[in-house]
């Protein structure tokens, strides 16, 4: 049997007889020493490919009848390597995968990408050999399969499976062994590309460390931080009821209240007590996020004050309407009279002490009254300074004006009361176009008193994280640090 199988032309030699253009001896070496993953349309193709593999195996284990099946069905698939979309398109199972550490248990998470690892810890990352089927877990999956998933009133797809999926791992994971997969993986766009492999007898060992040693202490990570332009001195806080969230998700913002008052985006606030009241999880954060600030730095606290503050900032960068534009212009208009036109005199107080009267001319001729005064505060008295009485005027005067002769300053009064009324209703600009100017502005974020709004999860890191400057850009959370974390919604007053 031997001496016969030496003497039959091999399939190359019979096909370059024939003068056909065929694949180099590299080529189809590889069909008979690994067993490939098909991705283009073709099963039967791929079935022959899956034979090809077993030629070697057959020879060597004395089973020459079937090698040489197995050889006819490699000869079929090589005159297809030149159609498009068949074996040309089979790609090696052998598949780089990335984790920390050695898997373990019955499934284990990698990564196809070294700079987004799944279970981020100190240490460098380990490259592993993959060689199996991985089913992906998409909306065309979604839609044959529904029954796989609980489904969520008004969620996305996108949504319903990055959830429902990372919830509930068993049941995916038995779908996947029960048709022959070795590994599955929730494959979305702008989604974390983690491969769950069900079977680890398809994974070989560590090949080879890709990320140096870096120092893990405190103090060096902080360094590294700052260095990456993180303000780890000012840390954030989110409240969410998720549990170890890896990351935030762009595509769950609005999916538990709106979509932001002060902007689209995900939501921090200054304390944790704060972030708490939005959920009982709350994490330490930094950014180094260019922020636009709309924070009310006036110092005056009234209506008219915080609408000044914010509709300047906003005017600047084109997200003004016109009719806010005007009451904005109604309002400079009125306080300059009043600049132009005070009158300072001596107030006599109840308990025989003086502060300061002031008063300004009505502008509005034959009308009563004929001028506004200050209004005195506690137990009657005067205000202490020039600069108090003129802003007690003011605020007088604009109040008299908006109430008895808006003519007069057309605008006067139509202005929104806050910056979340303007963003939410006064405006059609709306969350997402406040987002959109301010980025166009440059900005990645916005700050609103002790709120903080950010675009990029990639510009957001866990005050826990490794700070790796090769992940730079990561979104990531902990980019390298200890502590194994699921892909989730973070939620917090509108995600």
């Amino acid at each position: 049997m031997a001496d016969y199988f030496t003497r039959v032309p091999g399939p190359l030699e019979v096909m370059r007889r024939l003068g056909l253009n065929v694949p180099s001896r590299k080529q189809v070496g590889n069909l008979f020493t690994a067993v490939p993953e098909f991705v283009g349309p073709q099963a039967d193709v791929a079935g022959m490919v899956r034979d090809a593999g077993q030629v070697m195996p057959n020879i060597r284990s004395g089973d020459y009848g079937q090698a040489l099946g197995n050889l006819g069905m490699a000869a079929a698939a090589i005159p297809f390597m030149a159609l498009p979309g068949t074996v040309s398109q089979v790609k090696g199972a052998a598949t780089k995968l990335y984790r920390h550490g050695k898997p373990t248990g019955g499934t284990a998470h990698f990564t196809p990408d070294p700079n987004y690892p799944v279970k981020p810890e100190s240490g460098p990352m380990d490259e592993y050999i993959f060689e199996g089927k991985t089913l992906n877990i998409n909306k065309k999956f979604y839609k044959e399969n529904k029954e796989l998933f609980k489904g969520h009133k008004n969620w996305s797809d996108e949504q319903t499976i990055s959830l429902d999926v990372g919830t509930n791992p068993k049941k995916f994971e038995d779908y996947a062994k029960k048709r022959g997969f070795d590994a599955y993986q929730v494959d979305l766009p702008g989604f974390p590309k983690e491969i769950n492999v069900v079977n680890l007898s398809k994974v070989k060992g560590v090949t080879k460390k890709i990320t140096d040693e870096l120092p893990m202490d405190t103090a060096s990570r902080m360094a590294r931080a700052k260095e990456m332009g993180f303000d780890v001195d000012t840390p954030m806080y989110h409240g969410t009821r998720a549990k170890n969230i890896k990351g935030f998700d762009d595509s769950l913002i609005g999916s538990v209240h709106d979509s932001g008052y002060y902007g689209r985006g995900h939501y921090f606030a200054d304390t944790s007590g704060e972030a708490k009241y939005y959920g009982p999880n709350v994490g330490e954060y930094a950014t180094n996020a260019k922020l636009f600030d709309l924070s009310n730095e006036t110092g005056d606290a009234t209506f008219r004050g915080n609408f000044k503050s914010f509709a300047k900032k906003l005017d600047k960068i084109g997200a003004l309407d016109k009719d806010q534009k005007q009451a904005l212009k109604a309002i400079n208009k009125a306080e300059k009279y009043v600049d132009n036109n005070i009158e300072y005199l001596v107030g006599q107080n109840p308990d025989n002490t003086t502060g300061i009267y002031a008063k300004v001319k009505n502008p509005v001729s034959g009308k009563y009254p004929e001028e506004f005064s200050v209004r005195t505060g506690y137990a009657g008295k005067y205000p202490e300074t020039k600069k108090e009485a003129l802003e007690n005027l003011k605020d007088t005067f604009i109040y008299e004006m908006e109430t008895f002769y808006p003519e007069q300053f057309p605008g006067l009064g139509t202005q929104s009361a806050s910056l979340s009324d303007y963003i939410r209703a006064d405006s059609t600009l709306g969350s997402s176009g406040l987002t959109e100017k301010v980025k166009e502005a440059g900005f990645e974020g916005i700050r609103v008193g002790s709120e903080t709004v950010i675009f990029d999860p990639t510009k957001i890191r866990s005050l826990k994280a490794k700070f790796d400057p090769s992940k730079k850009t990561s979104a990531n959370l902990l980019a390298g640090a200890a502590g194994g974390m699921l892909f989730a919604p973070a939620f917090m007053d509108n995600e």
